[in-house]
């Protein structure tokens, strides 16, 4: 028996025929595995990265810093602190949100305006006293002078 060729289709579809590359086009994937494949352009890159990295990292820790509010509420204790006098203020002994204790002076105010209603209390006493002398000098003169008129 004698065995005859036979033939066979071949599976694979044939290839298309290579289209034609520009010379652009050629030349441009040339320039980017140039500009890709040199040590100085990787390290230029990593800079760059290293760069937006850290000041993605500065601005994000500065923006987490602060406190957003959509609606300009703020949930807190409010504690309105009032003085017994007024005056003006010479020293202030606390910061702003510290705590103290019951008793702690806060501020010290000017006591020139007090000084001088206290000398000018004092200046009333010794007037008032005075004149409370004055009139005693009268009062036994008045009273022998009554005392005599008398019938």
């Amino acid at each position: 028996m004698a065995e005859t060729p036979t033939a066979v289709a071949d599976p694979r579809p044939a290839e298309p025929a290579a289209q034609p590359v520009s010379p652009s086009v050629e030349s441009r994937y040339r320039r980017r595995g140039a500009l890709f494949g040199s040590k100085r352009a990787k390290w230029a890159i990593a800079f760059v990265v290293l760069v937006l990295i850290v000041t993605g990292l500065f601005v994000w820790r500065y923006l987490g810093s602060y406190e957003a509010t959509d609606d300009a509420q703020v949930d807190g204790h409010i504690n309105s602190v009032s003085a017994r006098v007024s005056g003006h203020v010479i020293k202030l002994n606390v910061e702003d949100n510290q705590y103290v204790q019951q008793g702690t002076v806060l501020v010290e105010i000017d006591p020139a305006d007090y000084q001088v209603a206290v000398e000018q209390a004092q200046a009333e006493y010794a007037d008032a006293v005075a004149q409370a002398s004055a009139a005693g000098v009268n009062v036994p003169m008045t009273n022998v002078t009554t005392a005599t008129a008398a019938p």
